[in-house]
């Protein structure tokens, strides 16, 4: 994941630190529009790290129990806030 960026600062108003991962996703939308899925296995997705972070995120999940729950990968391929990438229609 060398294209994403990690900035980091103090937010002195609520004395936290603030971690931000930033990543240029035009390039994987891009990617999924050009791609086909042809034959018996298809690749359903391309879903960039800050993508997947994000949303594992919003749904209370650790990365290690999305990894464990295969219906948690199946919604996040499904979900259609992130349709276009995609690279297979289909449902998953």
């Amino acid at each position: 994941m060398s294209d994403v960026k990690t900035n980091v600062s103090y937010d002195e108003t609520s004395d936290r630190l603030v971690i931000e991962r930033v990543q240029d996703v035009e390039p994987y939308m891009e990617q999924a529009k050009s791609e086909t899925a042809q034959g018996d296995f298809r690749k359903a997705g391309i879903i960039p790290f800050v993508i997947l972070e994000a949303w594992i995120r919003v749904k209370g999940m650790t990365f290690s129990e999305f990894m464990r729950d295969r219906n948690a990968c199946k919604r996040l391929l499904n979900d259609p806030d992130l349709s276009k990438f995609r690279v297979w229609k289909g449902r998953v």
